[in-house]
């Protein structure tokens, strides 16, 4: 059974109030959202390596310790999946999703990311 467990720091730039930008009349992906998810698709695809991996059902797992309360973890969802989809070469419509959170004063709030796979 594959398993890749990711401990990163948290960051407003995965989430998706950072997703899109708008100029001139049309919407864009930002930036700093793509340089997010191209660091999240490199640790998945260098965790990944020696893994058998296939084309079925994925479980995500997203833990967020979160700095306040307005920031919500299904704002997350989108570039975390971006990133593995790309990571694994795995669409994520095969994709299961459990998501928790806690809030923290923490002076350096993160996020664990669990993927796994059955069989």
């Amino acid at each position: 059974m594959p398993v890749i467990e990711i401990e990163i720091p948290y960051s407003p730039d995965l989430g998706k109030n950072k997703m899109k930008g708008f100029a001139r009349g049309h919407y864009y992906t930002t930036k700093c959202y793509k340089d997010a998810c191209k660091s999240l698709s490199d640790i998945v695809w260098a965790k990944s390596r020696g893994q058998k991996w296939k084309k079925d059902k994925v479980l995500v797992e997203i833990f967020l310790q979160k700095p306040r309360l307005v920031c919500d973890v299904a704002n997350f969802v989108d570039g975390v999946f971006d990133a593995i989809k790309v990571g694994l070469a795995i669409d994520d419509c095969y994709y299961s999703l459990k998501a928790d959170w806690e809030y923290s004063k923490e002076i350096r709030p993160y996020m664990v990311i669990t993927i796994s796979q059955e069989g």
